[in-house]
This record gives structure tokens, sequence and C-alpha cells, in this order.
């Protein structure tokens, strides 16, 4: 009797499906690590390339690990470890984006000569002075 040839796809990429979706991912941090190595180059942006920089080594162990012949406990967790700080540097990074930079801090501020100091977290009480 054959084997219906639809049912033995859908199987072989079912045994599959882990594999091909680290693939994925690896494709993907590798391409945020390029996009963003090339755009966030001073200060508080590079954390932003060193998460994705930690996410291509965790899609690599990733691969690593569902290649093994044999299951590693503790190498699994510390590439879950790793995975879960990923998540939070990526959480962090979307506030960051979100609320903004701090006044006087960036190229545009250091560009326009003006620099800000007195400046809380709620932004009352901030001087702005002109820098000669």
């Amino acid at each position: 009797m054959q084997t219906n040839p639809i049912h033995a796809i859908r199987r072989t990429f079912s045994e599959r499906r882990p594999l091909l979706m680290s693939v994925v991912v690896l494709g993907w941090s590798t391409k945020y690590l390029v996009t963003l190595a090339v755009g966030h180059t001073t200060g508080p942006e590079l954390y932003g390339v060193l998460t994705a920089a930690l996410s291509t080594g965790a899609a690599i162990a990733t691969l690593a690990l569902l290649r093994s012949p044999r299951l590693q406990v503790v190498a699994t967790a510390a590439v879950l470890i790793l995975w879960a700080v990923i998540a939070l540097g990526g959480i962090a990074g979307t506030i960051a984006h979100v609320v903004g930079p701090v006044a006087g801090h960036g190229p545009k501020a250091a560009a326009s000569g003006t620099t800000f100091s007195g400046c809380s977290a709620s932004r009352t009480g901030c001087t702005t002075r002109r820098s000669s």
C-alpha cells in the first residue's frame, strides 16, 4: 500500500517544524543585527545591537540543540534564559522608543549647541542654555 504523498509531506513538515522555525528566527535575527548595526551606533542605541547579536547567537544555539542527538538539560536551560534576557531587552527597547530620549541626549542636541541641565523625570525645572 502506498503512502499518500500529501500526508507524507505534512508529516515531514510536522517533524521538522521546530528546525524550520529556528532557521526563520536566525534569518530574522541576522537581518535585525545588520540593520541595527548600521543605524544604532551611539550611546544607549548600542543596546539594540547587543540584543540583536544575542538573539542571533541564541538562534544558532537553538539550532545546535535541535540538531543534537541527545537532550542536554543544562544547555537547554541556558538557551531559555538567554531568550528571556533577549525578550526583556526587546521590551526595554520598545519602551525606550515610545518614551523617547531625555532632553539633551542624542546627536541633534549636541549638533545644535544647546545643553540641558537640571531636568527631573517629569521634565519640570529644566534649564536650557546655549553654548557659544
